[in-house]
């Protein structure tokens, strides 16, 4: 990392390496070592080398106990109950101590479920994904959610133009340096999802089988969000809804956020 950005130069790093949920649960140690010691390896690398601003890819998972039944909202208060959530809000504290330390730009956003062709890492809400993909291929998929889940969902294209906007942001318009940003509304279920899916592919085999081991867990999260301060401070507003994203899914299917946010910023 000292050695890349030392090379490159950079005037922004974008935050956006972590092992996800499941990964997080099996193997804590390398959990710690890749989002923990990897987030203060960048931050250090930025005050090191002079990089003027850090934008992180943070998540809704940050939050979970103690949230009001009908909405989460940036101030609500931030109760992770996962090892994925807690290292991406110690990654916001960490970026709030650099940025007050050593005068670090540092700008988080919390995402919710992202949808994006070719994702490969498991998690709770990745159907959104997945059950495009199946139906595209001609496979059966079973969805194990409820199907009155309701999980936030925002395509990779519009993640990254979150990113760059709120990058380019001036501070002096910023209430906040972490925000929560929001896709469809309102929040779809998984069974309108479905129905929208195999009204694009009319063959779709789509099927619920709850995992009750996981429903408690994607409860916490099937509730609206409230990204008033995103849309207020720096004019968010998502540009694809569920239609949309089905019609972007191509073949062969490649999934890279990276690519993505070059492709916006040119």
């Amino acid at each position: 990392m000292l050695d890349a950005t030392r090379n490159a130069a950079p005037e922004v790093i974008y935050h956006l390496g972590a092992m996800l949920g499941f990964a997080c649960e099996a193997d804590p140690g390398g959990a710690m070592r890749v989002n923990a010691m990897g987030s203060l390896h960048i931050m250090e690398a930025a005050r090191m080398f002079g990089v003027r601003q850090v934008m992180f890819a943070s998540s809704v998972t940050t939050f979970a106990l103690g949230l009001p039944d009908n909405h989460m909202a940036d101030h609500d208060p931030q109760n992770p109950v996962n090892l994925y959530g807690v290292l991406k809000l110690m990654t916001e504290g960490l970026g709030r101590y650099y940025r007050h330390k050593h005068g670090i730009d540092f700008r988080a956003i919390r995402f919710p479920s992202v949808v994006g062709p070719g994702n490969r890492t498991p998690g709770l809400a990745t159907y959104t994904t997945e059950m495009i993909e199946a139906a595209q291929q001609g496979k059966p998929y079973i969805v194990q959610a409820d199907a009155n889940s309701a999980i936030p969902v925002l395509y990779v294209a519009d993640s990254a133009r979150a990113l760059i906007e709120l990058s380019a942001t001036p501070e002096k318009s910023l209430s906040r340096r972490e925000y929560l940003v929001d896709g469809i509304k309102p929040t779809p279920t998984a069974a309108t999802l479905a129905k929208m899916v195999r009204a694009a592919f009319p063959e779709a085999e789509i099927d619920f089988r709850p995992n009750p081991d996981w429903q408690p867990f994607l409860d916490i999260y099937a509730r609206p969000i409230d990204d008033s301060a995103a849309r207020n401070d720096w004019g968010w507003a998502a540009q694809y809804d569920y239609a949309r994203i089905i019609r972007e899914f191509r073949t062969p299917l490649s999934y890279n956020f990276t690519q993505t946010i070059k492709g916006h910023q040119k």
